[in-house]
């Protein structure tokens, strides 16, 4: 039975079925060519965020690493003045006699003690004056604002209701 529907479609059929077909596998062809040319436009995006990324992670472990070098050294620092304190304490005990070095050690323990004690307590000073001043904002603009419209709310409730 198909015979006779292949024998009933003329020559012109044929060439428009023929011309149809070509702009057919045109336009998949145009279609696969967008495709790949979307397909490597992604494929750049993507290379060019994974080398931005790349980027930063190296900006951040060199930041990191400098930190970590400051840190170290502001240590280091702080290590060498600790030990050219002492130095300078050993020498001028040296200086001193014998008998004074038992009191002036004791009076230079009391001294650091002391001076040890009162930065802590600044410190702490500081830590509650900052969280005071943190409860006044809060008091300020966090409690009686609430408080402000729990009022005006009741007052407008009970006048419609009433």
């Amino acid at each position: 039975m198909d015979e006779p529907k292949v024998s009933q479609l003329s020559k012109e059929d044929l060439k428009q079925l023929e011309d149809d077909m070509k702009i057919i596998k045109e336009h998949y062809l145009k279609e696969l060519a967008r495709e790949q040319s979307e397909r490597d436009l992604q494929a750049t995006r993507d290379s060019e965020q994974a080398e931005i990324s790349a980027k930063k992670k190296i900006e951040d472990a060199e930041a990191k690493k400098v930190s970590d070098k400051e840190k170290a050294d502001n240590e280091a620092k702080q290590e060498k003045d600790l030990s050219d304190f002492r130095q300078s304490v050993i020498s001028s005990l040296d200086k001193l006699g014998e008998k004074d070095n038992s009191e002036t050690l004791t009076k230079l323990d009391n001294k650091l003690s002391t001076l040890v004690d009162s930065m802590e307590k600044q410190e702490q000073k500081e830590e509650v004056s900052h969280f005071t001043d943190l409860s006044i904002i809060f008091f300020l603009f966090g409690c009686i604002p609430v408080y402000m419209f729990y009022k005006w709310l009741y007052g407008f409730f009970s006048e419609t209701v009433y």
